[in-house]
């Protein structure tokens, strides 16, 4: 089963008027099976998956805390009190009110994506405005819940509702992993862009230790290789890290790299440590 979160009406059935908080046992502000809105729904989605997840997490969170109920007069109450939260209703223990609306207002702005007030009539155009969501408009999603996504907000195509999906339908598929930092595939190393998933390619990684790496064209990290950078030569060894500040013997010859990780050229001197270690 597919739900739905929403602030609903006042304990009289009403838009306006009543008591703070749900005086409804908790039906003020509610979760519900989805529905097919008699005016019909458009689906507005968050872009990025885990905006999509905070959404639906703090309209959870709104539906369970009965300290906030509803009332379109004094709407905006429950964000002013979620607001030194970072908009996390859970938080909220004096009562406040809210609307459906202003609900997913606040959720939105507990995921991250600023959005001034608006209302049904003009959501869509306001939350498209953040270029943080797409407007699905296809039958597909409109009418059926097996497509939608959690943290997918319905709104109705004309003035009149909005809620947010709690949970996928039947037809979604899970998302794919989005791989991160060191990943060793078919016996070679790659290095993965957390925010994109993507692999390193014909660049550098530096690694938090400050040591360098090299990765060729289809993201395989370089091993034992020679590679010219901005007219210097380098040489990334053994275990993928660019040698710095040491000789290396390299089949018959011996090189010299400074700290940077250049191979040295001309004359150069070379010292002991304390240890009797050649410093260059």
């Amino acid at each position: 089963m597919v739900r739905v979160g929403s602030a609903r009406s006042n304990e009289h059935g009403g838009i306006t008027g009543g008591k703070p908080g749900d005086q409804k046992g908790g039906a003020e502000v509610s979760m519900q099976a989805w529905y097919l809105h008699s005016k019909g729904w458009i689906v507005i989605r968050a872009k990025d998956p885990t905006a999509r997840e905070k959404i639906a997490t703090n309209m959870e969170a709104g539906c369970r805390n009965n300290h906030i109920g509803y009332c379109q007069t004094h709407r905006t109450t429950a964000t002013a009190a979620a607001k030194p939260f970072g908009y996390d209703l859970s938080k909220i223990t004096k009562e406040v009110e809210t609307d459906c609306s202003e609900l997913v207002r606040v959720c939105c702005l507990y995921a991250g994506i600023q959005v001034g007030c608006f209302s049904t009539g003009n959501e869509v155009a306001a939350l498209q405005a953040t270029g943080h969501f797409e407007v699905l408009r296809d039958a597909k999603y409109c009418s059926s819940s097996e497509f939608l996504m959690r943290g997918d907000i319905l709104v109705t195509k004309t003035k009149g509702h909005t809620v947010v999906v709690l949970d996928n339908g039947d037809n979604v598929l899970p998302e794919p992993e989005k791989k991160s930092g060191w990943r060793q595939e078919a016996g070679k190393w790659r290095y993965y862009h957390g925010n994109t998933g993507e692999p390193i390619c014909n660049d550098w990684h530096r690694d938090p230790d400050g040591r360098w790496y090299w990765f060729d064209g289809t993201g395989d990290m370089v091993v034992n290789t020679w590679k010219k950078s901005k007219n210097k030569w380098y040489y990334l060894g053994f275990d993928g890290a660019m040698v710095t500040n040491r000789l290396l013997q390299i089949n018959s010859e011996i090189f010299a790299f400074g700290p940077n990780g250049e191979m040295l050229e001309g004359t150069f001197t070379i010292k002991t440590n304390a240890r009797g270690a050649i410093e260059l």
